[in-house]
C-alpha cells in the first residue's frame, strides 16, 4: 500500500523542478511592486495563495487513485492529464506573478497572514453586496435589502475583528 500524497506533494511532482524556485528568485518589476499599496499587497498575496492551494487541490483531485473501499474514477484518461498539464502552467503563471509583484514566500508571521485574511474577508462581503452582483443580472427586491442587511452586519464583525488584530 502507498502512503497517501499531499496536495503539495502531488503538485510538486506534477511541476517541473526547480522552476518555481527559479520564478521566486527573480527580480521583482519594481513599476507593478510599488504601486501596490499595503492593503493591496496583503489582498492580492493572499488571492494568490489561495489560487495556488485551489490548483493543487485540483492536482490531488485529479491524480486520486481507486480506492477498494471507495470507489474513484481514474484520473488516467487523456483529458485529465491534458488538464493536470495546464494546472502546472497555471501554477508557474500564479509563481511568476508573484515574482513579479514582489510577493516571494515570507516568513511565516501568523499575524500578517491575520491581518491579510481579514482584508480577503472584507473584500468578498464587498462583492456580495448587491450593487456588485448587477453583473449577474438584476437582484430582486428583497434579496437585495436581505443582502445589504447581511453584508453590513458581516462587516462590522470583520472590522471589529480586524480591531482587534491591530493594524499592520
Amino acid at each position: 500500500m502507498t502512503p497517501a500524497r499531499s496536495r503539495f506533494d502531488v503538485a510538486q511532482r506534477l511541476r517541473p523542478a526547480g522552476s518555481r524556485a527559479e520564478i521566486l528568485m527573480s527580480e521583482p518589476s519594481s513599476l507593478v511592486s510599488d504601486s501596490l499599496s499595503a492593503d493591496h499587497r496583503r489582498v492580492v498575496s493572499v488571492r494568490l495563495r489561495k489560487l495556488a492551494d485551489y490548483c493543487a487541490s485540483l492536482m490531488g483531485l485529479l491524480e486520486a487513485e481507486p480506492s477498494v473501499a471507495q470507489p474513484q474514477t481514474s484520473g488516467a484518461r487523456a483529458d485529465a492529464k491534458e488538464a493536470r498539464s495546464l494546472l502546472a502552467a497555471l501554477q508557474e503563471h500564479i509563481a511568476r506573478a508573484q515574482a513579479e509583484l514582489g510577493l516571494r514566500a515570507a516568513r511565516r508571521d501568523r499575524a500578517r497572514e491575520a491581518r491579510a485574511l481579514v482584508a480577503t474577508m472584507l473584500v468578498s462581503i464587498e462583492e456580495l453586496h448587491p450593487e456588485r452582483l448587477k453583473g449577474y443580472g438584476q437582484v430582486p427586491k428583497d434579496l437585495a435589502g436581505f443582502l445589504e442587511t447581511k453584508t453590513r452586519e458581516f462587516a462590522e464583525l470583520v472590522e471589529e475583528i480586524a480591531r482587534k488584530l491591530g493594524s499592520p
